[in-house]
């Protein structure tokens, strides 16, 4: 068959264009994947916290850390919060701090963030803060924060939807003070509203008063902090007016060991595995039931599971409850799988 003229000038050209156009391809990703690698030249996560604006610093306390350092829990520093708490579609960042304010970067959604903590009125820089958690508590779609401390009352901000934020916790029936740490909210009763499960430690504080700091001095030695009479857990139930009752001695939620370091939920699937929910304190369904199960970690001991109990078996109180206890809640739950 006959070549047409041009026709091989024609397809080398092509073939030409191609070749560029894939090593420019080539050189391009290479570039973009050497701004993005991590300054060792491995990919992953990279240091930003100065480009992104976030300035906070957790300040820790001086009797308690670095060179006079005591063996308790204010070793383990103060946790943060993340949520969107002006819907924006972004979401924002609360730390908290020991000593000193705590503090609120809204996320301006180019990369960057501003504090803008005094504006919102959450500082509360009159005590030891230690976890927090955003949640719409009273279902108007805002969403709303609880903040945790040692000894200092734990604080409900009730969102006010215009930026700042108002203290609910008394009329709330929030005001528990002790050695708190992390509060996780969760429908367990499926009543459209979120009720609150609140862990505490122990006793592992002095009645030792630091004026200066504004904070009780920590046991010094492990002997004393491992025999701390031990603070219960408390599951507080949304009455869904703004208010919450105790309810942790109805639900069976009080365990016989507290330390309530941390949360973990686990979704409990077909084939009978378990799976970590999002969030890290997160709750999930157990297949076939319509209530929520939660694992409470204590500090010193394995972890207690409460499983919701179908309805009708909550030791004849009728409605749903929860269960704790250890290895023979998971068991039972997993059998009606």
């Amino acid at each position: 068959m006959p070549v047409l003229p041009g026709t091989g000038a024609r397809s080398l050209a092509v073939a030409v264009v191609v070749a560029v156009v894939i090593a420019g391809y080539v050189l391009l990703a290479r570039h973009t994947a050497d701004e993005t690698a991590a300054p060792d030249g491995r990919s992953g996560f990279q240091e930003r916290a100065r480009e992104a604006k976030l300035a906070f610093r957790m300040h820790d306390l001086p009797k308690e850390q670095g060179e006079r350092f005591r063996i308790n829990l204010y070793d383990h520093g103060s946790g943060l919060a993340v949520g969107d708490y002006d819907n924006d579609g972004r979401e924002d960042i609360y730390f908290l701090n020991q000593l000193g304010p705590n503090a609120l970067y809204r996320n301006r959604g180019d990369g960057t963030f501003v504090d803008v903590t005094a504006q919102a009125g959450v500082a509360l820089g009159d005590r030891i803060s230690v976890a927090a958690t955003f949640a719409d508590y009273d279902n108007d779609g805002w969403a709303d924060l609880f903040v945790t401390t040692t000894r200092g009352g734990n604080v409900l901000w009730h969102n006010r939807g215009d930026g700042t934020f108002e203290d609910v916790t008394a009329a709330a029936g929030l005001s528990h003070v002790g050695h708190s740490q992390t509060p996780v909210f969760f429908d367990y009763d499926n009543d459209g509203y979120l009720d609150l499960f609140l862990t505490n430690t122990a006793q592992w504080t002095t009645d030792v008063f630091d004026s200066a700091a504004g904070y009780f001095e920590g046991k010094a030695d492990l002997e004393h902090l491992q025999t701390s009479p031990t603070e219960s857990n408390i599951l507080y139930h949304n009455n869904g007016d703004g208010t919450f009752t105790d309810q942790t001695d109805r639900t069976d939620t009080r365990p016989d060991t507290a330390w309530g370091d941390r949360l973990q939920g686990v979704r409990l699937r077909r084939g009978r595995t378990a799976r970590p929910l999002r969030g890290g304190h997160a709750l999930g369904h157990v297949d076939g039931t319509r209530f929520t199960p939660l694992f409470a970690w204590s500090g010193h001991a394995d972890p207690t599971p409460a499983v919701p109990l179908p309805p009708g078996a909550d030791r004849e109180r009728g409605g749903p409850g929860l269960h704790a206890g250890h290895e023979k809640n998971v068991r039972d739950a997993a059998r009606g799988l």
